[in-house]
């Protein structure tokens, strides 16, 4: 990529030149459509200064309490800006691939996509800031999102909202709707319904945005920082009892709304019991590939004893449930187990990958083909039919022993990870991305949403 000029002046697939400002439209309203216009003009300047100054206040803080943010950012704002940017390596902040322009991922196809990635990822090696990740701006995707990102080399995507109930119950009707306009946006899976931590599927680790976020709690709710700090409070606890990853998005345009709310959160995680495990995206990536080169090996060394041990990434520890009830952290990893039964799951020959993939993810030992005897917990074809966290309960119900992988390092109970997407630097670049979308309009590219969008 020789200048930002040859960045901005290739072919950009969108759906529609004013498509930025439809989505806000969808996920807002034409009340908030006008909001959003008036808050961009107050968020962000002619020059980077105003924006910058809440870059290094963020900065500071993950370098304070040692929680260091991931940053997606778009490629062509980084081209612009790539002086201005470069310093916060220095500080410990990971940056991120966040679209080659800030356009609608889930309306492109798959070679689009791969053109895009990999033009965005010659712009990061020219400004000199390394990357592994990918993010779609809005967190909108498809399907081909993940092969193109794949394909690009890159390590991980997060693109994917989780949505936990932790609103309360008195939302005022137009609170509701914008909130619900936001899930359809995001197409967020319920937090009920899923687990919130990574997944390997597409040679990729996959890692969920949890939500509300910044953006729903400032611009769509209107909510005061102390109501902003019992939301993240209230889903920092159900995410650590559940054992899984509360990814905070908090763009950094909105650092002084909501700075208390990450402050509290990062206190309070510092003291709950079993800790939590804090790390970049790229370092949660990093360790889901390393846990699950992992090994769980189970063998008999008598009639009724079975013995696991746990070979792989010195981090990983073993956690053993001997019957119906907690897991407890072994310091060994190696554990001799008084059973009849093999402490793994068993599930039939045709099992669905995706059944197995998830169990994995979840850290057992797996035994495809065994018969309901020959485990502690065995899967039959109704299991297939059942959501991650009705697979979980149905898991935690049956007795013991049972032994996995902790999903976190040193068996930490759960994880912590800040990021916050940077869209724009300065009030030019919204303007910018309007034309860029107008110019491919123009153009005549492809428009429409693609089939499999997710």
């Amino acid at each position: 990529m020789d200048s930002v000029e040859s960045v901005e002046r290739g072919a950009h697939p969108g759906r529609a030149w004013l498509r930025p400002l439809q989505l806000t439209w969808e996920a807002k309203g034409p009340g908030g459509l006008v909001d959003r216009l008036r808050t961009v003009s107050t968020r962000f300047g002619p020059t980077p200064e105003r924006m910058l100054r809440r870059l290094r206040a963020f900065a500071e803080f993950g370098a304070r309490t040692g929680v260091a943010p991931t940053w997606p950012i778009t490629a062509t704002v980084l081209a612009r800006n790539p002086a201005s940017i470069r310093p916060f390596l220095d500080d410990g902040v990971e940056f991120a691939i966040h679209g080659l322009y800030h356009n609608d991922h889930s309306l492109m196809p798959a070679w689009a996509q791969l053109r895009d990635i990999r033009l965005a990822q010659a712009v990061f090696r020219s400004a000199g800031v390394p990357t592994v990740g990918f993010r779609a701006p809005y967190l909108r995707a498809n399907p081909d999102t993940a092969t193109a990102v794949a394909e690009a080399g890159l390590a991980y995507v997060s693109n994917q909202a989780v949505s936990f109930r932790a609103l309360g119950d008195d939302l005022l009707p137009a609170q509701e709707r914008a909130y619900a306009r936001a899930l359809a946006l995001y197409e967020a899976h319920d937090a009920e319904a899923v687990a919130c931590r990574p997944e390997t599927r597409d040679g990729l680790v996959h890692i969920p945005v949890t939500i509300p976020d910044d953006e729903i709690l400032v611009d769509r709710l209107g909510l005061t920082a102390p109501e902003q700090e019992a939301v993240w409070a209230s889903m920092l606890e159900t995410i650590h009892d559940r054992g899984d990853l509360f990814t905070v998005q908090l763009h950094p345009e909105r650092w002084p709304q909501c700075a208390s709310a990450v402050a509290t959160v990062v206190s309070l995680a510092g003291g709950l019991p079993g800790g939590v495990w804090t790390g970049r995206l790229q370092e949660i990536a990093s360790w889901w590939v390393a846990r699950a080169a992992c090994r769980l090996k189970a063998e008999w060394v008598s009639e009724d004893r079975a013995e696991v041990s746990l070979t792989g990434d010195p981090r990983a520890v073993l956690l053993v449930r001997r019957d119906i009830g907690p897991e407890s952290v072994e310091t060994s990893r190696r554990v001799t187990l008084v059973t009849r039964r093999l402490p793994t799951i068993g599930v039939a020959a045709d099992a669905s990958p995706r059944l197995v993939t998830f169990l994995g993810d979840e850290g057992y030992g797996v035994t495809v083909g065994a018969l309901p005897e020959e485990c502690s917990v065995h899967l039959d074809r109704g299991a297939e039919e059942l959501t991650q966290m009705s697979l979980r309960r149905r898991i935690a119900a049956e007795p013991g022993p049972l032994v996995r992988i902790a999903p976190w390092p040193q068996g930490r109970r759960s994880a912590l990870t800040l990021s916050g997407d940077i869209d724009a630097l300065t009030f030019q670049d919204f303007v910018l991305r309007i034309g860029q979308n107008a110019w491919q309009a123009r153009a005549g590219a492809p428009a429409g949403r693609q089939s499999g969008n997710r």
